[in-house]
């Protein structure tokens, strides 16, 4: 019986330590070793572009039970998802042009000041660009979505965030008034906590 035990603790140590060995290597954090990168290192566009861009046909489609689109309904966001995807297309190069000049200039040995500040001004427009042309095809795609499928798409977009969705606001006490039946119990509970 105890070499049984000792045969299964000998198993767990060396499985934990491969298992541990395999986890770290060395001191080096995720960061270090280059395995973890930030996400905006990962986009091809900005982020603020990201949180305006207009949902894909795929989804859509994907998602046909939820939303319950018309054959007509299919059609028109099938054509203005497919329009608005190439100039999306267009607009993202034209951004991630104007954001790719913008880093070595910053890093150059001859930092000029009046050069970034045209090369960020031209990145700003790309991106002021970009995210009216997704507003623009939003409002589009609005009026052809009627209100019970745009919140299937908010729904399927913005996914609840754990129990509860909406929290309720947090109000600080010291902002609600006592009542005046808590005044007068919670001095009475003074006195006699006092006693």
């Amino acid at each position: 019986m105890k070499k049984i035990w000792v045969l299964l603790i000998t198993v767990l140590l060396v499985q934990s330590a491969v298992v541990f060995a395999q986890n770290t290597s060395g001191s080096q954090t995720q960061v270090q070793r280059g395995l973890f990168q930030p996400p905006a290192l990962k986009l091809s566009s900005p982020s603020l572009s990201l949180l305006v861009a207009p949902p894909n046909i795929q989804l859509l489609l994907n998602n046909q039970d939820k939303l319950q689109l018309s054959d007509d309904q299919k059609g028109k966001v099938t054509e203005l998802l497919t329009a608005a995807g190439k100039t999306r297309r267009t607009l993202v190069e034209k951004l991630s042009k104007a954001a790719n000049e913008l880093k070595p200039a910053l890093l150059d040995d001859k930092f000029d000041l009046n050069r970034m500040l045209e090369l960020a001004e031209t990145a700003r427009k790309a991106e002021a660009e970009l995210m009216s042309a997704d507003i623009e095809t939003w409002s589009k795609l609005r009026e052809i979505l009627t209100a019970d499928q745009i919140k299937q798409l908010r729904d399927i977009l913005m996914p609840p965030q754990g129990v509860g969705a909406k929290p309720r606001p947090i109000i600080p006490r010291a902002v609600i008034p006592p009542k005046a039946e808590d005044s007068s119990s919670s001095s009475a509970s003074d006195s006699t906590g006092a006693k």
